[in-house]
Formats: C-alpha cells, structure tokens, sequence
C-alpha cells in the first residue's frame, strides 16, 4: 500500500468565479457572522479517508463534521447541512473556504 497523500483533482465544468470577501479577517467578534469549511485526508487501515469539518470563526468550535472516502462536493453538502440543521443560518453569514473545486461547484453554491 502506498503511504504517499492522496492527491485528487476535481474538476467541474460549472466552476465560477468566487470572490474572497472575507480577506483573511480570521477573528470575528460576534458568533455565526463567518463559518469556514476545509479537507483534511486520514489514513485508516490502509485506505484513506476525507474529513470534512465546518466551523465558527468567533468561536473557533466545529459546528458539523463528516468523513468520506472521497473529497467530492457530496461531502461539502452532507456538512453543510448538518451544521445548518444544528444552527441555522443568520442574515448576512458569510461561508469561507478554499474555494476549491468541491465548494465552488454549482451544486454547492
């Protein structure tokens, strides 16, 4: 088995230009103004996995997590709405990642 990270590249044709709003502004001072989501692989057994984890900005607290075997949009999704089932969304929240191909698909978006 390969010990090597794995590398995948996703491509979606529906890609779109996503601007970063938040400019690195990292320390909010209210909660559920900026969530953050990002990728992260753990090797289990030999296979490897993806963990998906979105969080708070104020509170630097996870709000929702999930783990795939593949990084896909699916994932991104599936977090999602698992944090937003956990706190909703207030007016005006602002969402930040990578904007890797995962968040900036269509399906996402």
């Amino acid at each position: 088995m390969s010990t090597e990270k794995p590398y995948h590249n996703y491509r979606h044709k529906d890609n779109g230009n996503c601007t970063n709003h938040l400019h690195q502004a990292f320390n909010q001072k209210y909660p559920n103004l900026v969530r953050a989501s990002d990728f992260t692989y753990i090797k289990v057994a030999g296979k490897w996995y993806y963990l998906c984890i979105l969080m708070d900005f104020f509170s630097r607290k996870v709000i929702a997590w999930n783990i795939s075997g593949k990084a896909d949009v699916d994932l991104v999704m599936a977090t999602f709405k698992k944090a937003y089932a956990k706190r909703n969304c207030a007016s005006g929240l602002m969402f930040h990642s990578n904007r890797g191909s995962q968040y900036t698909a269509f399906l996402f978006r």
